[in-house]
């Protein structure tokens, strides 16, 4: 009996460590995740990241500033491409970015008084992966340097 007991002891003992390393490796991911948010929101760069659907899953700051206030509601591509206007086809290069897994940009586009610069690059987690997971969007107001 009391042999059972020190096996039961020694498993319980394994399960608490394996428990503490599982909650060590948990800080250290939310740390590293709380890190990279705050280096994302602090970038003077428009950043999007837009999910395989077009939808906008995360944005930082900067685009609300270099855009102005959103027309309806919630950014979106659709909305982006709305404020853009017919001068530069937003969404179509959203779309073949992601599709074709290629990157794209610098593009140049003219947004009422400034001079906006857009880049776009898949974001591909696995090589052998035939889609991409998403597509990263740049936005970059270049308008002191042309001037």
């Amino acid at each position: 009996m009391a042999d059972d007991d020190g096996k039961t002891q020694e498993k319980l003992d394994a399960l608490q460590k394996a428990r503490d390393q599982l909650s060590r490796d948990w800080l250290s991911e939310e740390r590293e995740k709380s890190r990279l948010t705050a280096a994302v929101d602090s970038m003077p760069v428009g950043f999007m990241i837009v999910d395989d659907y077009q939808k906008l899953i995360k944005k930082n700051p900067a685009v609300d500033k270099i855009l102005g206030p959103c027309d309806e509601g919630e950014w979106s591509v659709t909305a982006i491409r709305a404020k853009i206007g017919s001068a530069y086809d937003f969404s179509g290069d959203v779309i073949k970015c992601y599709r074709q897994r290629i990157q794209i940009g610098p593009n140049d586009v003219l947004f009422g008084s400034k001079l906006l610069r857009f880049y776009m690059s898949p974001i591909v987690v696995i090589k052998e992966s035939l889609t991409a997971s998403g597509t990263v969007i740049l936005i970059e107001d270049i308008t002191a340097w042309k001037s």
